[in-house]
C-alpha cells in the first residue's frame, strides 16, 4: 500500500510541478483550496511549459545568429535587360536610387558636399 501511495505522491509532485509553472492562470479573490490567490490548471502548465521553450528557442536562435554574424549579408543582384524591348522607361517609375560617391582622385578620401561645394557641383537626374 505505501508504495501505491509513493508513487502516486510523486506523480501528484510532478503534476503539481508542472501547475506551479501555468502562465495563464486567473487571479481569484478567494484563497482557493490554499494553494494561493490563482488558479492554477495542469493543461494552463504544459502550455506555459510550451509557449516558454518556443520563446527561450527563438531568443537563443537569434541571439547565435547575432554572435557569430550568420546570415549576415547584403546582396546585390546584377542582371541583364535588353532596354530596346523594354522601351522608354521614366527613372522615378523604376523605384531605384542612385548613390554618389565623390572622392578626391589623389587620396581617395571621400569629398562631403558642404553647401559652399553645392555651388560647383550639381548632381541631379
Amino acid at each position: 500500500m505505501t508504495k501505491n501511495k509513493d508513487a502516486s505522491s510523486r506523480v501528484f509532485s510532478y503534476f503539481k510541478g508542472i501547475r506551479d509553472r501555468d502562465l495563464f492562470g486567473h487571479i481569484i479573490t478567494l484563497n482557493f483550496n490554499k494553494r494561493g490567490s490563482t488558479h492554477k490548471t495542469l493543461i494552463g502548465g504544459f502550455f506555459s511549459i510550451i509557449v516558454k521553450t518556443i520563446i527561450y528557442g527563438y531568443v537563443g536562435l537569434t541571439m547565435k545568429q547575432m554572435l557569430f554574424l550568420e546570415e549576415n549579408k547584403n546582396e546585390t543582384i546584377h542582371s541583364m535587360i535588353n532596354l530596346e524591348e523594354l522601351g522608354e522607361q521614366n527613372y522615378k517609375d523604376s523605384h531605384m536610387t542612385t548613390f554618389y560617391t565623390l572622392t578626391n582622385g589623389e587620396t581617395g578620401d571621400r569629398i562631403n558636399l558642404t553647401e559652399d561645394l553645392k555651388r560647383y557641383v550639381d548632381i541631379s537626374f
